[in-house]
C-alpha cells in the first residue's frame, strides 16, 4: 500500500470533494427521491452505501498491511498474484484417470484433482498406474477422499521411496475432513473422538514423511451450497477451524503444524465485490486465530485457500448463461487471492459435462491468466474504497457470529441442536423467495428466458437432495440451487415461462 505521503501526491491535482457534496449531486440527480434508496441491504444484514470516499478507510484496521504479510489480508503472495489451475478427475479406471491426467497438464492444469469413482487407490500398483508420467516432484496432486483414511499418503511415500523422488517436494493434498462429514451427513465416519485421531495421525506421518503435503480440509462451500449468506459462510468456517485446532492441540499436535498442513475450499457465488471480499475477510480472520494459537509465528498464520465455483448458482435452464456465472466467479477468487481454482463446467448441475464444456472451464482460467494478465497484480482490490469497507463490514458481522456460536458451546453443540441448519435454511428460504417474487433476476431461469428450451425432469439435479438413511446425530446440510425451486414450478406449470411482470 502505498504511503499518506504518497497517496497526497498521487491525488494532489485533484480538489478533495467531501461527502455533502457527493449528497448533495445525488438529490439533484434523483430529483427529491429519498438518497436512501441507493442503499443496498445484503441478506447478511449489512447496508452497503452508494458510494465510498477516501475517508471511510483512514479508521480501518491493517488498510496500511502489504501484501504477504501478517494478517495476509491482502494475499500471501507479495510478488505476483498466480494461482493454480485445478481440474476435477473422476477414477473409473486407473489407466483412463491417469490418460485424462497427462491430458489435462499439457493443456495448462497445474493440479490435478482425483476424485474416487469406482476405485480408489489401494495398493501401491495402482496409485502407481494412476500418477504414470506425472513428476510428483513437481506437480502437485490432490485426493478427495470419502472416508476418513489416510492410506493414500502412505502409499505416496512407499512410491516415492521406489521411485528416489524427494519427499519434501512432493505437494498435494488429500482433504480429510471428518466434520465436513458431519455436516453433509449427519454423523461422523465413526466417533468425534476416532474421527480426531486418525486426522491427528494423518497429520503426523505428513510432518514426518510428506511435509509439503496438505492433510486436514476445511470446507466452507459445504454451507455456501446450502444457501448460507457470505458471513455465515465465514463464521461456520472459523468456528469449525477452532474446533479442529482445540481438538487437535490436546491430542499433542502445535498449531503451526496444523495450519501448515490445512486448507480452506470456499465456493465463489456471484456477487461479485461481495465474493472478492469474503476471501481477504477469511484469511483476515484465520490469522487473527492462528496467532492466538500461535503467537509470533507469522508464517503459520497463512491460508490455503482452494476455490471452486458455485453449484449453488449454477441452473439448468439458459445453463449457457453458467458461462457468465463461472466467468465472474473465477473473477472474484483470482482478485480476491485465491491460491488455487477450479471452474465448474457450465452443464455441471445437468450432469452432462463432457470434454466441451470441460475445456470452456478451463479455458476460462487461461484467458484470466495468459489475456488478461490477472496474476501479475498483487491485491488488485487493494485501495479500493467499496472493497476495504466491505471486507471490514463482512469480517466484523461473521466474527460477532462467530462469538455467538463460541459462547453456545462451539459449532459442534450448535449443530448437533440445528441451530447451524436453521440459520442456513431460513436464509435459503429467503434467498428462494426473492427468486420466486422475481426480486432477484436470474438470467435465463426468471429473467429472459428462452420460451423455446424444452425442460426436462432431471432427478438427479432438480429434487432436492434425501437424508442420508441409517441413524443421524444431527440434521445434514442439503446441497441446493438457487433456482430449483423455480424451475421444478416452471415444469409442472406452477409458474409462466416469460418473465414475471408489475413487481
Amino acid at each position: 500500500m502505498p504511503s499518506e505521503e504518497q497517496r497526497e501526491k498521487l491525488f494532489s491535482g485533484f480538489p478533495p470533494v467531501g461527502a455533502g457534496v457527493w449528497e448533495e449531486k445525488i438529490r439533484e440527480d434523483l430529483k427529491g427521491a429519498d438518497p436512501d434508496k441507493l442503499f443496498w441491504h445484503m441478506l447478511d444484514g449489512i447496508s452497503v452505501k452508494p458510494y465510498y470516499l477516501r475517508e471511510d478507510i483512514r479508521s480501518l484496521p491493517f488498510i496500511n498491511c502489504s501484501a504477504g504479510e501478517y494478517p495476509f489480508l491482502r494475499g500471501n503472495r507479495s510478488k505476483n498474484n498466480d494461482w493454480e489451475i485445478s481440474q476435477d478427475i473422476i477414477i473409473d479406471s486407473f489407466h483412463e484417470a491417469n490418460r485424462k491426467a497427462i491430458y489435462l497438464l499439457e493443456k495448462g492444469v497445474i493440479i490435478p484433482r482425483f476424485i474416487p469413482g469406482k476405485k480408489i487407490p489401494a495398493k501401491i500398483n495402482q496409485l502407481e498406474e494412476l500418477v504414470t508420467g506425472i513428476d510428483l516432484q513437481s506437480v502437485p496432486v490432490m485426493f478427495s477422499l470419502p472416508a476418513n483414511d489416510f492410506s493414500i499418503l502412505e502409499l505416496l511415500y512407499e512410491l516415492a521411496q521406489k521411485k528416489s523422488f524427494d519427499p519434501e517436494k512432493i505437494k498435494g493434498a488429500v482433504n480429510l475432513d471428518p466434520l465436513g462429514n458431519l455436516f453433509r451427513t449427519g454423523n461422523y465416519f465413526e466417533n468425534e473422538e476416532k474421527d480426531m485421531l486418525v486426522v491427528k495421525n494423518a497429520i503426523s506421518f505428513g510432518i514426518k514423511h510428506l511435509p509439503s503435503f496438505r492433510i486436514l480440509a476445511i470446507n466452507p462451500d459445504l454451507f455456501h451450497n446450502a444457501g448460507a449468506t457470505i458471513s455465515q459462510e465465514l463464521g461456520f468456517t472459523i468456528a469449525t477451524a477452532v474446533e479442529y485446532m482445540s481438538a487437535l492441540t490436546e491430542l499433542g499436535l502445535t498449531a503451526s503444524d496444523i495450519s501448515a498442513c490445512t486448507s480452506f475450499h470456499f465456493a465463489t457465488g456471484s456477487d461479485f465485490f461481495p465474493e472478492i471480499a469474503k476471501l481477504r475477510a477469511a484469511r483476515l480472520m484465520w490469522a487473527v486465530i492462528t496467532d492466538t494459537f500461535s503467537p509470533g509465528k507469522a508464517e503459520s498464520c497463512k491460508m490455503r485457500i482452494d476455490c471452486s465455483g458455485s453449484s449453488w448458482s449454477q441452473t439448468t435452464r439458459g445453463k449457457y448463461n453458467n458461462l457468465l456465472r463461472a466467468t465472474t466467479q473465477a473473477m472474484s477468487a483470482v482478485l480476491g487471492g485465491a491460491d488455487s481454482l477450479l471452474v465448474l463446467p457450465f452443464d455441471y448441475a445437468s450432469g452432462n459435462g463432457d470434454d466441451f464444456s470441460e475445456r470452456l472451464a478451463r479455458n476460462i482460467q487461461l484467458i484470466l491468466r495468459e489475456e488478461a494478465y490477472f496474476n501479475k497484480v498483487v491485491d488488485p482490490a487493494g485501495g479500493s474504497y467499496y472493497i476495504e469497507n466491505l471486507t471490514n463490514l463482512l469480517s466484523e458481522k461473521a466474527w460477532s457470529l462467530f462469538l455467538d456460536i463460541e459462547k453456545a458451546g462451539g459449532i459442534l453443540k450448535a449443530f448437533s441442536k440445528g441451530i447451524i441448519q436453521d440459520m442456513i435454511e431460513k436464509k435459503a428460504h429467503e434467498k428462494f423467495t426473492r427468486i420466486e417474487n422475481n426480486s432477484d433476476k436470474i438470467v435465463g431461469v426468471n429473467c429472459f428466458p428462452d420460451p423455446d428450451e424444452k425442460q426436462s425432469r432431471d432427478p438427479r439435479t432438480r429434487e432436492k437432495e434425501a437424508f442420508p438413511a441409517g441413524k443421524i446425530i444431527a440434521k445434514p446440510l442439503r446441497k441446493l440451487r438457487a433456482t430449483l425451486n423455480y424451475e421444478q414450478q416452471t415444469i409442472n406449470n406452477d409458474l409462466p415461462d416469460k418473465t414475471p411482470q408489475g413487481k
